[in-house]
């Protein structure tokens, strides 16, 4: 039974009025809104409408963080959740370890509120490395279908791509870099939610380090001091309009994004 059958005939009224509702949940944060998905099967579609969801995300561009996961690099533990705000049942990521036979899932990368996770299965004696996106708060995960042969291999970067201003769906990017071939390339393995379908594209290139996502492109740095770029939406590669001044790959302390911006520390 939804909860609004309980309700007075006029805030039953209020309630049942979409225009003004959309207005008011458009104020609340995400967490609010995953609870109130409960409320009634009509504002379950509601919240759960990818329009909606755009237009949430729009009035509210910057959200502060409300936390973030605490891992072990050596050590077999699960990832901790770290609330900032002080809230003691913040989400965790118990629901995740029946996936996989060996190991613990580990997560790779995050963009925007979702978690790129790999894990490992046993195969004929073999172990396999598979991924998964999940997402926190909801207590949801879709597991990256199984690529064609010669896709990516084991030691490939993954990295996560996802705006939630722009698009509902996102994107897993591998990078392999083959370094030691008569013309080096990187070979960039895009995985798509929307068409759950691969691409696969080569690029030039002789050195990959520190890959970051930034604002749709992926950027990485090179020992000949040059940061590259590739924008995944068009699946090619771009120059930087202000290009960093790269003293030196043995001088940087840190490469990476903060609030939509490329962040590079070096001495």
């Amino acid at each position: 039974m939804d909860a609004l059958s309980d309700l007075p005939p006029a805030a039953e009224i209020i309630a049942n009025n979409v225009d003004l509702i959309t207005q008011i949940l458009l104020f609340l944060p995400a967490k609010s809104l995953i609870r109130f998905k409960s409320v009634s099967k009509q504002w379950f579609a509601l919240i759960s409408d990818t329009q909606f969801a755009a237009e949430h995300h729009c009035r509210n561009p910057r959200p502060s963080i409300s936390g973030f996961f605490l891992g072990w690099k050596y050590a077999h533990q699960s990832c901790k959740c770290v609330s900032l705000q002080g809230d003691p049942t913040g989400p965790s990521l118990s629901y995740l370890h029946r996936i996989g036979s060996v190991h613990r899932t580990k997560i790779v990368h995050s963009c925007n509120g979702l978690l790129l996770c790999e894990y490992s299965q046993v195969l004929c004696n073999v172990y396999i490395d598979r991924y998964l996106v999940c997402n926190p708060t909801t207590q949801t995960y879709t597991v990256i279908p199984e690529p064609g042969p010669n896709v990516f291999s084991s030691g490939c970067i993954a990295l996560l791509a996802f705006d939630p201003s722009k698009s509902p769906r996102y994107k897993v990017v591998f990078l392999g870099l083959y370094p030691y071939v008569e013309n080096p390339y990187v070979q960039i393995d895009i995985y798509c939610s929307e068409s759950a379908s691969w691409k696969q594209i080569r690029a030039p290139c002789r050195s990959l380090i520190h890959p970051v996502f930034c604002s749709g492109v992926i950027y990485w740095l090179g020992y000949e001091n040059v940061v590259s770029g590739f924008d995944v939406d068009s699946a090619k590669m771009i120059e930087m309009k202000k290009p960093l001044k790269i003293h030196s790959v043995d001088r940087m302390k840190y490469f990476g994004e903060c609030g939509g911006c490329l962040i590079l520390f070096q001495t």
